[in-house]
């Protein structure tokens, strides 16, 4: 029996969607919501951004948004670290305002219905009751969210720690200033005791016996143990704090985090922004007896041992309490007043760390805990690639967005950073400080230490046996005799690859690695071996004594003979090479544990690889990691976004197979954008160069490259490149060893001298620390005029993160092809890992081991050639020097953004000429001199002729300048020189004070004006003139003399220059300053409390003025980008800017612009407005001069292009035919010719 009433059928009731998803049993898919296109102004990019930046921008935002994966190219000097900030911090400050929007709509009751319908009334309560649970549970959701960004804002403006720092500051100050020495930190006592209980701690390296025990592990609760978010705090020392949504931001230096946070500082964001930039404990680390120690692992294990030592002090009461840390750096509240301070503004690792040493409060730890409450983190690859350290610094992906920049080799710096290798002698030598260590305690240790130490010795000796034959290994340890063991009969270096569960079965290792792991970090292992090195070294006398052998009582006798000249030699040497074998004692042991946490990695993850030499301290083991997914995939999955980004990150595909279809990542989550340059075609010229100046082909493969006669060759091209090509060339070879023998032999043939007359060389050292010193001089020979070349090599040091910008790299070199060793068992392995992998794959056409083989090639080759062209003003030529460059799928190699510039040309000479064409033209624009050069040359002669006592020249000239300007010079031998200046617009000038300045300025020089003249200047040789032997005494009057209308102008600009900094407002007699310069174009001054605006009224007079003046403005405000010091340029047409919208006389029109410039109080305070002045009043001039240069350069050119095609057309004149006919009858009568 049906029932009547739900019976009926309502359609309004029924969701066609859903209806269709119930019939086709499937479930009903989400559209999410579009992303928004964002407004430009709102990015707050610090200029106005080119389109290519605009389109990064929100592609970045857009992607961030949709919860997708990022592969982004821009090419170098387009703007991208600053797009990268602008674009996902306007997301990050949305997402965060959207909370508060979302949590106010929730806030609002819901709107009664008055449902009167048929339908289930307990079907509709329990959905209206479902809703609700739902819309409680996200408005507590938001409610935390919204409180916990609040909560942390406002401990970040908490101003009490930068209130005590101001207020310790301005006592210092104070104190300093009245007693002329250093305030005391602390009271006398209590100062006398905490230094000599440092000095206690600090100075106990060497550490008692019962100290260097390995006791039953006791763990106290250390920092570290707090911050991870794996560890939980039994004790309650210290609440877990909670993260907001975050920005991780990673880049591969601590320089280029410097670099990052300055760009972040240009930004509207600096404000509002809480950041943190992490380091390791050698950049932070304020503790000089921690930071002293050369070895990370003994800086990082140092730091922990002082954590577990209670420090005594001295109370009011005079008693004595114990501390919670023997470092007197890390207490609890200081640690988080110091990351409360780090939070309050945008901080370099610098200024942290003279922030630490302020307040005496630890800034690593500090760092650590700012990172909960931080908007975005700044930290290094290494940090956020191993688990263990992002865990370590209480780093949570979940839901964040992750940003990794200069990303261009993130696969195989993944890769690099898990792999591991661990030579012969390492290994001999931390068995031995172990053995030795059993040896010494073991009657004291505890049978379970006794087991776990014997077990660490089996793994060592079986690693050991690994690289040898087993039978040749003496019994008796004995370093130099194991060490100098012919492990192989070949002289030269051969590997093997062995899977890693088979290399652990056979070398017999089948303990739990895991728990030996957990025992060498539970029981701080490598501390221990380092402190008991340290107390007990190894002397050779030592040794003899310790080994096992039978002597005869003849050589017992000869020993103890000997011993006594031993013992002096030894003790001397032991003193010479303290430092070196302390660093080989400290390091062997923790290689060997970092090597053992590598094994322990999963079978299909990496392989082994054996390296045999000829000794076995020579012999080496490395894990080499191969699957890249394994490593990145907790990265991708957890967090909300992952952002790739960098200059040259072709081929895309690397990554996308690689980072994100491996990690499980759908392809259609994966958004890419690669941005084209913003530097003109014309600015770029790639070459392919197969052959030389005496058309010998390039070929530098592995065999080629010692080929005195290629050698000869490139020594040719280097000598004309240098003729060719003005100031820095940077020369890149494929690898040092080619770089050295190349040297030498064009040391040999010559070629260098040839070089140094026309260029000084350079060449790029071994040592990072030399780097800077090479750099900075290369860069002083350029600037004064001599030129540099510079020898570098394709993956070095001067490869990745150096800029050549404008001249110091007109020219660069790539000499041959940089492919890695196709034969190494590194390259043979990875290529065959690629070959093998099942994922789900972009490349096409060849197998993925082969193209990986290509890629590595090119990219390193792209990397060295985009440390030219690093802005829109530059320019430069890139040569590629090897016939296979010529290839005709080469272009598709190289970045996109060369692909129109790139000539693949026929000989050296066609190349020759397109490079001398480039350079031909200089790209960069003179500036109009502040001066009048003909009245200083004039004033200059006469006195000199007057100096020398010769008969002065009869001078009466009339000068025209710039602006209507008319000068009236005058001169004899028996009147004063004089120079008389009319302007039309004087008295414009005159109500701002230019008639003070002048008298300022010139003194008693100023006479009464001439007639028709609005000032007039006279110099009486013979009682005006500065007295002295030099030229030197007299010429500064010369030049301020030829200044004269430049001083004219002065006045308005330094009077609006003293209303802004006096911060003055709008008073009657601050108006802003109108200056009819010219009859038709007018200047205009005005002033407020931040900043003076100077606006120039121009017109064209000619309609092609009028269009090479805007491209000129536009190139002008984009070269002013290049310079962060440069005011603001804004260009506006046909109707005046908006701070004229005042002015009713104004113009308006077609052929109308305006320029306007923002002076900020760096361009005017006291030091720098004269410069200012200089510049600023020349700008119209400036303008018309450049755009009358501009046409007469295209007019020079059509005409020669005019007569260029007209030699064309006369070549393709046909010829005449002519008739001949003979005259006379003799055979030797020559034909006679008829038309």
């Amino acid at each position: 029996m049906i029932n009547s009433a739900s019976s009926k059928f309502d359609d309004n009731d029924i969701n066609d969607d859903e209806l269709l998803a119930v019939c086709d049993g499937i479930p009903l898919k989400k559209i999410g919501p579009a992303a928004p296109l964002v407004e430009v102004a709102s990015f707050g990019f610090p200029f106005e951004p080119y389109q290519i930046q605009i389109e990064f921008m929100r592609s970045l935002y857009s992607t961030i948004q949709q919860r997708k994966h990022g592969i982004f190219e821009s090419p170098t000097g387009t703007g991208k670290s600053l797009s990268l900030i602008c674009g996902s911090l306007r997301w990050l400050f949305d997402e965060i305002q959207s909370w508060k929007d979302e949590y106010e709509e929730l806030q609002k009751p819901n709107e009664s219905k008055n449902e009167n319908r048929s339908d289930d009334w307990l079907k509709r309560l329990m959905k209206r009751k479902e809703e609700e649970t739902a819309k409680e549970k996200r408005r507590e959701e938001l409610k935390v969210k919204i409180d916990l960004e609040e909560q942390y804002a406002n401990a970040a403006k908490n101003t009490l720690a930068a209130s005590i720092k101001k207020t310790k500051r301005d006592f210092d100050a104070k104190y300093r200033d009245l007693f002329h020495s250093d305030v005391p930190s602390k009271s006398d006592d209590d100062h006398l005791f905490t230094s000599k209980d440092q000095l206690k701690i600090d100075n106990d390296d060497e550490l008692s016996d019962e100290e260097l025990l390995i006791k039953d592990n006791d763990r106290k609760i250390l920092f570290d143990d707090i911050d991870s978010p794996t560890k939980t705090d039994s004790i309650g020392l210290r609440e877990k704090k909670a993260h907001i949504q975050k920005i991780f931001f990673c880049t591969r230096t601590h320089s280029q985090i410097s670099q990052f946070i300055g760009e972040i500082q240009k930004t509207k964001y600096v404000d509002q922004l809480r950041l943190v930039a992490l380091g390791s404990r050698q950049n932070l680390c304020i503790n000089e007896s921690v930071s002293k120690l050369k070895s990370l692992t003994l800086i990082n294990e140092k730091c922990l041992e002082l954590q577990k030592q209670k420090k005594e002090k001295k109370t009011t009461t005079g008693k004595r309490q114990k501390t919670a840390c023997g470092c007197s750096f890390l207490q609890q509240d200081r640690v988080e007043c110091l990351s409360n301070d780090i939070l309050s503004e945008v901080q370099d690792i610098e200024d942290v760390v003279k922030l630490g040493r302020e307040l005496n409060t630890c800034p690593y730890y500090a760092t650590r805990a700012a990172i909960a409450a931080a908007h975005i983190v700044l930290l290094p690859y290494q940090t956020l690639m191993h688990k263990s350290t992002r865990e370590a610094c209480g780093i949570e992906m979940r839901d964040n967005v992750v940003i990794i920049d200069e990303a261009h080799n993130l696969p195989d710096a993944i890769c690099s950073m898990h792999s591991n290798e661990i030579s012969g002698n390492q290994l001999i030598d931390s068995y031995g400080q172990l053995s030795r260590y059993h040896e010494k305690y073991k009657n004291r240790l505890t049978a379970k230490n006794l087991l776990a130490i014997k077990q660490l010795l089996d793994v060592q000796i079986n690693l050991i046996k690994t690289l040898c034959s087993k039978e040749n290994l003496p019994i008796v340890y004995d370093s130099e005799k194991w060490s100098n063991l012919v492990a192989s009969s070949n002289k030269t270096e051969t590997s093997s690859t062995v899977d890693l569960i088979d290399y652990l079965s056979d070398a017999g290792i089948y303990v739990n690695l895991f728990q030996l792991i957990d025992y060498i970090k539970s029981n701080e292992i490598t501390k221990k071996l380092h402190g008991f090195m340290s107390k007990y070294p190894v002397n050779k006398n030592q040794l003899l004594d310790e080994k096992k052998t039978n002597e005869s009582a003849l050589q017992k006798l000869l020993q103890k003979q000997t011993q006594k000249q031993l013992q002096q030699n030894v003790s001397d040497a032991d003193q010479l090479n303290k430092e070196s074998t302390e660093r080989k004692i400290s390091n062997s042991f923790a290689i060997f544990a970092t090597f053992l946490e590598a094994l322990t990695n999963p079978r299909d993850d990496g392989k082994i690889i054996l390296i045999s030499k000829e000794t076995l301290g020579q012999c080496s083991i490395k894990y080499f990691a191969l699957k890249t997914s394994s490593f990145f995939h907790e990265i991708v999955n957890e967090a909300r976004s992952v952002i790739v980004a960098g200059g040259t990150m072709r081929p895309i595909n690397e990554f996308i197979d690689h980072l994100f279809l491996a990690c499980g990542q759908p392809e259609e989550k994966i958004f890419q954008l690669s941005c084209n340059h913003i530097v003109p075609e014309e600015n770029v010229l790639a070459i392919a160069l197969p052959s030389g100046p005496q058309n010998i082909e390039f070929e530098f493969t592995a065999v080629n490259r010692s080929n005195t006669t290629m050698m000869d060759e490139l020594g040719r091209v280097l000598i004309s490149l240098c003729s060719i090509i003005p100031d820095g060339v940077v020369i890149f070879f494929c690898s040092y060893d080619h770089l050295q023998k190349a040297y030498a032999y064009f040391e040999k043939t010559f070629v260098l001298n040839k070089i140094i007359a026309k260029k000084k060389i350079f060449m790029e050292p071994k040592r990072s620390s030399d780097v800077d010193t090479i750099l900075t001089n290369y860069t002083k020979s350029i600037k004064c005029g001599t030129g540099g070349l510079l020898f570098s090599i394709v993956g070095g040091k001067m490869s990745e993160g150096i800029n050549f910008s404008d001249e110091l790299a007109r020219c660069v070199c790539v000499v041959g092809m940089p492919y890695p060793n196709i034969g190494s068992s590194e390259m043979i392995e990875k290529m065959r890992y690629l070959d093998s992998m099942k994922i789900k794959s972009t490349t096409t056409g060849e197998t993925a081991g082969r193209v990986y083989y290509e890629n590595t090639c090119w990219k390193a080759i792209n990397q060295s050639i985009g440390r030219a062209i690093r802005h829109r003003g530059d320019y430069a030529c890139l040569l590629l020097i090897d016939k296979r460059y010529s290839k005709t799928n080469i272009s598709s190699k190289l970045p996109h953004w060369l692909a129109n510039s790139f000539h693949q040309m026929k000989n050296f000479k066609e190349a020759s000429n397109a490079m001398q064409q480039l350079n031909s033209f200089d790209k960069t624009m003179i500036l109009l001199e502040v001066h009048n050069r003909i009245i200083e040359e004039l004033l200059t002669v006469q006195i000199e002729a007057f100096l020398r006592k010769e008969k002065l020249v009869e001078v009466k000239t009339d000068v025209v300048d710039f602006d209507g300007a008319m000068y009236h010079v005058t001169s004899s031998r028996d009147k004063p020189f004089t120079v008389s200046i009319k302007l039309k617009f004087y008295r414009d000038l005159e109500r701002y004070g230019t008639d003070d300045v002048l008298r300022r300025e010139y003194g008693d020089l100023l006479v009464a004006p001439l007639e028709g003249y609005n000032v007039t200047l006279s110099l009486d040789f013979n009682t005006q003139l500065p007295k002295g032997e030099t030229n030197e005494a007299w010429l500064p009057l010369v030049r301020k003399i030829a200044m004269l209308k430049r001083n004219c102008f002065a006045a308005v600009f330094e009077k609006y220059f003293e209303f802004q900094s006096k911060q003055e407002t709008k008073t009657e007699t601050h108006k802003r300053a109108v200056i009819h310069y010219r009859d038709d174009e007018t200047m205009y001054v005005d002033a407020s409390s931040d900043r003076v605006i100077v606006i120039f009224s121009t017109v064209f007079k000619d309609p092609d003025d009028n269009i090479i003046g805007r491209v000129f403005m536009e190139e002008f405000k984009e070269r002013r980008r290049q310079f962060q010091q440069a005011p603001q340029v804004i260009v506006s047409y046909r109707t005046p800017p908006e701070e004229l919208k005042d002015m009713p006389d104004a113009r308006t029109g077609d052929n109308i612009g305006y320029l306007t410039f923002v002076l900020f109080p760096r361009h005017t305070k006291v030091a720098e407005r004269d410069n200012t002045i200089n510049l600023i009043h020349t700008l119209r001039n400036y303008f018309h001069y450049h755009i009358k240069c501009c046409k007469a350069y295209l007019h020079a050119h059509m005409r020669h292009k005019t007569n260029e095609f007209l030699k064309r057309l006369q070549l393709a004149r046909p010829e005449v035919k002519k008739n001949f006919r003979r005259i006379g009858n003799n055979a030797g009568d020559a034909p006679a010719a008829t038309e």
